[in-house]
C-alpha cells in the first residue's frame, strides 16, 4: 500500500537481488503503463525467472492467475494510519511543489485551481480506497469494486482481517526489523535497511499540537481501518514468534 515502505523494499531488492527475478509493478503515467500491465504481459521466459512481484496497486488474484503453476506467498506492510495519511499528502504535495505535477486520484486541487491544505484534502479523500486500509485490501485482494464498499460495515472489516490472515508475513512499517524479516523470507541478504522515498520538506502547515490533534481526528475518522491496523500489529507479533526459530531456513521461498 502506498506510503507503507513499498518503495524502500523495492529499492533494497533492486540493489541486492538479480534484476530478472523482480517484477516491478508500478504505474508509468508518461508511458501509459498501469501496475498490472507489468504482470499480465510478462513473457513465458520472464514468468519463469520471476521470484518477486513488488508494487503498490496490484490485484493479487490476477497475480496468482499469472503464476498459477507456482505456490504464491504474500507479504504486506501496514503503517500507523494517521502517520501514513500525513506522509501521503506530503509526498504528493512535494511532487507538485517540485515539478508542478498533480498525481491523478490524489485530489490535491480544489475549486478554482486552489491547492488544498492538509486538513481540507483529508476531508475530500478520507473515504477513498487509497486512504482506507479496509477498502484497499478488499479492492486489491478480494476484487471488490468501490461501489460495493460505498458504506463500510463490520462484515467488511472481518473480511479484511481474514485477508490479512492469508499473508505469510504482515509487516509494520514502524518496526525496522520487519524489513529484515521480509528480506530473509524472500532470501535476499540486505544489511542496510535505510528508508527511501522520504520527503525532505513538510507541507502540512500545522504546529506540533495541531498536528497531533489532527492525527487523533484521522484515526477516529477511519475506525475500521484503525481497528484493522491494531489487528495487524497483533498478527505481526504472533507471526514473528512463529517465524523466529527457522526464519532463514525452511521458510525461505526464493
Amino acid at each position: 500500500m502506498p506510503k507503507t515502505g513499498g518503495t524502500t523494499i523495492h529499492v533494497h531488492l533492486k540493489r541486492n537481488y538479480e534484476k530478472e527475478k523482480i517484477v516491478s509493478a508500478y504505474r508509468n503515467e508518461a508511458r501509459g503503463i498501469k501496475p498490472m500491465d507489468c504482470v499480465l504481459f510478462l513473457s513465458e521466459q520472464e514468468r519463469e525467472k520471476a521470484h518477486v512481484v513488488c508494487g503498490h496497486n496490484i490485484f493479487l488474484k490476477e497475480v496468482a492467475n499469472v503464476f498459477n503453476e507456482r505456490e504464491n506467498h504474500k507479504i504486506v506492510f501496514l503503517r500507523d494510519q494517521a502517520e501514513r495519511v500525513v506522509s501521503l499528502y506530503n509526498h504528493h504535495r512535494s511532487i507538485y511543489e517540485k515539478d508542478g505535477i498533480l498525481m491523478s486520484g490524489m485530489c490535491l486541487e480544489g475549486e478554482n485551481g486552489k491547492i488544498l491544505s492538509f486538513s481540507e484534502w483529508f476531508e475530500v479523500v478520507k473515504d477513498t480506497i487509497f486512504v482506507s486500509y479496509t477498502k484497499y485490501l478488499l479492492h486489491f485482494c478480494a476484487g471488490l469494486h468501490p461501489e460495493e464498499m460505498y458504506k463500510l460495515t463490520y462484515e467488511h472489516l472481518e473480511q479484511a482481517k481474514h485477508i490479512l490472515d492469508g499473508f505469510i508475513f504482515v509487516g509494520i512499517t514502524e518496526n525496522p526489523e520487519d524489513f529484515s524479516i521480509c528480506y530473509s523470507l524472500i532470501g535476499v541478504p540486505v544489511s542496510n535497511v535505510r528508508r527511501e522515498n522520504v520527503s525532505t520538506h513538510s507541507y502540512i502547515g500545522m504546529s506540533v499540537s495541531e498536528l497531533e490533534d489532527m492525527k487523533k481526528y484521522i484515526r477516529s475518522s477511519l475506525p475500521y481501518s484503525q481497528e484493522l491496523y491494531e489487528y495487524a500489529k497483533e498478527l505481526n507479533k504472533k507471526q514473528k514468534k512463529q517465524l523466529e526459530p527457522k526464519l532463514a531456513k525452511s521458510l525461505t521461498f526464493a
